[in-house]
Parts: C-alpha cells; sequence; structure tokens
C-alpha cells in the first residue's frame, strides 16, 4: 500500500517536472532562443 502511494507520489512528481520542463522551453522559444532537447531523454512517461 505505502510502495504503491510512493510510485504515484513519483509519477505525479515527474509530470510535473515535465510540464515546468515544456513552460521553460516555450517560454525560451517565445523569446527566440533555440529550443533545448530534455537533458534527460527517456526520464518521462511519453
Amino acid at each position: 500500500e505505502y510502495l504503491i502511494d510512493c510510485l504515484v507520489a513519483i509519477e505525479i512528481l515527474k509530470n510535473t517536472v515535465a510540464v515546468i520542463d515544456v513552460a521553460i522551453h516555450f517560454a525560451q522559444f517565445r523569446r527566440g532562443l533555440p529550443f533545448q532537447p530534455v537533458q534527460e531523454p527517456g526520464f518521462f512517461p511519453w
């Protein structure tokens, strides 16, 4: 039970980090900076 809660929390955290990462990249792109790839490929579920 506890382990499942931890795994769910980790997935939510990963998704939150991914959303923030995309938002930062989008903001940089809007400012005209080159779009940088995600530093850790395979870290995100998609």
